[in-house]
């Protein structure tokens, strides 16, 4: 995910190394009802997406995507 810093107007790598490989593909972006603070983005990988090679970092996921 990236973010356009707007003081630096410089952009952010968030929640990913620079070095990182592994990408996700955008499927779907959903605004909240306001439509300026919060944004629910569906993406979905091809290749296992964590460090330890599993197709999620989260260990429980509380409930499967369709």
């Amino acid at each position: 995910m990236k973010n356009l810093s707007e003081e630096e107007s410089d952009i952010l790598f968030i929640g990913a190394k620079q070095t990182s490989v592994n990408f996700l593909n955008v499927v779907d972006m959903s605004p909240d009802c306001d439509d300026q603070d919060t944004l629910l983005i569906l993406a979905g990988h091809v290749v296992p997406i964590c460090h330890t090679g599993t197709e999620s970092c989260f260990r429980h996921l509380p409930h499967e995507p369709n």
